[in-house]
């Protein structure tokens, strides 16, 4: 049981790309999917990186349509990741 209990309290990475494709470019449909992922609750032993790229223009969050670029969800917000 206490071997359970040390893996339930391991720190989990979850990697997500988010193609922005003429989607974001027309509407900010990727930018919309960011919101959503910002909002979530996320857990203390849970780390969310999105990776960002696809788009010739992203809308929202100060995005760099001319690079591939990675950010950590923190408090609420996309953050750079230290390296």
């Amino acid at each position: 049981m206490q071997r359970v209990q040390q893996n339930r309290r391991q720190q989990k990475t979850i990697f997500l790309y988010m193609c922005g494709s003429n989607l974001e470019t027309r509407q900010g449909l990727a930018g919309k999917n960011i919101d959503e992922i910002l909002s979530a609750t996320i857990q203390n032993n849970m780390k969310v990186v999105i990776e960002t790229g696809g788009a010739a223009t992203w809308r929202s969050h100060d995005i760099d349509p001319g690079a591939i670029q990675r950010y950590e969800v923190k408090g609420g917000k996309l953050k750079v990741p230290a390296d």
